[in-house]
């Protein structure tokens, strides 16, 4: 076995391992839901930031699983953790996540970190037997933007120049981002393959009001919304899935 730091040839394979692994469930509520993904992976990786790291496992030169990890703060924050399902329960996860956790000693963080959906049950017991425990939790939506009737009243405002750039990023790395206004708030929208919008931040309205006016404005032009929330999310639309997310934390001592 033998743990490095991946090079950005390494980004199509870990791209695949992580589309296994997560791409059913936890990728429908992130950005890695287009295969130009792929090319913002390897543009991480090429940036060569030592905060922002990739370590690979790997058996004979093939990849068994990686692990994704950001420190800051004095945080180190596990992104994500991965064993391909045809090596599970041989021990490879616990030698990336010591891993993980040496690197965190080392570079002088106070705690790690990480996010694990809560109905992984079966992760979420993995952690807890790793010394993490709950800090809080945070509550995922894809909302339906189909069949939203469109108010022309609402008065979202995007530059269009930002729309630009963003479908362009869209384009080259799977994904784009926008700030927008409105009357009394305003925020930041992801666009995501193509066929997604994520309410990446909103400030100074509900989240309720936040939504209303995305999909009033831009329903015809995407099929979800993805949203979170530090409350559960109770909301008279068309909800296609959900999830609850817990933070797990460990100190360092």
């Amino acid at each position: 076995m033998q743990l490095r730091i991946a090079e950005p040839s390494d980004a199509t394979k870990i791209f695949a391992l992580a589309s296994r692994v997560f791409g059913n469930k936890q990728f429908l509520y992130t950005i890695y839901q287009a295969p130009q993904s792929v090319r913002y992976l390897e543009k991480l990786i090429a940036a060569g930031d030592a905060s922002h790291r990739f370590v690979l496992l790997e058996r004979d030169l093939e990849l068994v699983g990686y692990y994704e990890a950001l420190i800051g703060d004095g945080t180190d924050f596990l992104s994500y953790i991965a064993i391909d399902p045809s090596a599970a329960g041989q021990g490879f996860g616990k030698l990336l996540l010591q891993d993980f956790e040496t690197t965190g000693r080392i570079s002088g963080c106070q705690q790690l970190s990480l996010d694990v959906f809560q109905s992984n049950t079966r992760a979420v017991a993995w952690y807890r037997t790793s010394c993490f425990r709950e800090e809080s939790i945070t509550y995922l939506a894809r909302i339906a933007l189909r069949n939203v009737a469109r108010n022309n009243g609402v008065q979202l405002r995007i530059n269009k120049e930002e729309i630009d750039r963003a479908l362009a990023d869209e384009r080259d790395w799977g994904f784009g981002k926008v700030t927008w206004e409105c009357d009394g708030g305003g925020g930041c929208l992801g666009f995501i393959g193509g066929q997604h919008f994520k309410l990446l931040d909103f400030n100074g309205i509900p989240l309720a009001q936040a939504v209303n006016i995305i999909a009033a404005s831009l329903s015809n032009r995407r099929d979800v919304l993805i949203v979170s929330s530090p409350e559960p999310i109770n909301l008279a639309r068309e909800i296609i899935s959900s999830e609850s997310v817990l933070r797990m934390v460990k100190p360092l001592a």
